[in-house]
This record gives structure tokens, C-alpha cells and sequence, in this order.
């Protein structure tokens, strides 16, 4: 049954690429107040990853599922474990602070990347080869010798 175990691996890609969506959602909020050494400069580790675990999951899961519709599955995960995370809890902790502007670029250029990589995939295939005019048949054969 081709059909049965092409459907179990669209299945378990997108569980696949919804999971690691989710962990490199939750590093990035834990890496986000980050500091250089014992300075109060932040270093800015979540946000490259956001941008190239984002833009790089949309291929994953496109490869792996065949589908671009499956493929921004794992975008859900993502912006719930980011949302999430810049709400206070009832008690008032709040993993990604406004004044953090690391957590704030990891949200907006993530999101970006997401966006970026939706545009790549849905709008940036190739279109098929346009049809060539009918040519008439040359005539081959040799007249006046």
C-alpha cells in the first residue's frame, strides 16, 4: 500500500518539523537574555537562529511532506511558544520583556523569516516551460541534382 506509507511519512514530517519548530521556539526564548561576558550588551544568538531554523523548517518539512501547504505547519508551534512567552504569567514573569530588544527582533525578524521563506516556496516556483510554436517540417530532400 504506496498510498497508506506516503500519508505516514507526510504525517510524522510535519510532527517532525512541528517538534523541532517548538524546541528552537523554546532555546531561542532561553537564549534571549544572553550578555556578553559580565557587560549588559546582549549578544544576539536567538535571533540568528530564529532566522535560520525558521527559514530552514519550511524546506525541511516541504521536503519531507511534498506539500508547501504542510509545510508552514510547524509556524503554529513557533509563534504559540513565542506568544506565550512574551505574556506575564499570573504571578508577573515574563520570559521576553519589551526592554529586551534581542526577544523582540527573534519575534519580528523570525516571524520575517517565516514570511521570507513562505514567499520562496509558494511564489518562487518555476513555472513549466511555455509551449514552442509548431515548426513546419523542412523538406530534406535534394531537387535540381
Amino acid at each position: 500500500m504506496p498510498g497508506l506509507t506516503e500519508q505516514l511519512y507526510k504525517i510524522f514530517g510535519v510532527i517532525v518539523g512541528l517538534g523541532l519548530a517548538v524546541i528552537t521556539a523554546i532555546f531561542e526564548v532561553g537564549l534571549s537574555p544572553v550578555t556578553f561576558g559580565h557587560s549588559t550588551i546582549r549578544m544576539p544568538i536567538s535571533v540568528v537562529i530564529a532566522v535560520v531554523a525558521n527559514f530552514g523548517l519550511v524546506y525541511f518539512t516541504k521536503f519531507v511532506t511534498g506539500s508547501v501547504k504542510l509545510a508552514f505547519v510547524p509556524a503554529i508551534g513557533w509563534f504559540a511558544v513565542l506568544l506565550i512567552a512574551s505574556n506575564a504569567t499570573s504571578e508577573g514573569d515574563l520570559l521576553i520583556p519589551a526592554n529586551n530588544y534581542v526577544g523582540v527582533f527573534t519575534l519580528f525578524l523570525g516571524s520575517l523569516a517565516w514570511a521570507l521563506a513562505a514567499y520562496r516556496v509558494i511564489l518562487g516556483r518555476k513555472p513549466g516551460a511555455p509551449a514552442a510554436a509548431p515548426v513546419a517540417p523542412r523538406n530534406r530532400a535534394r531537387t535540381g541534382r
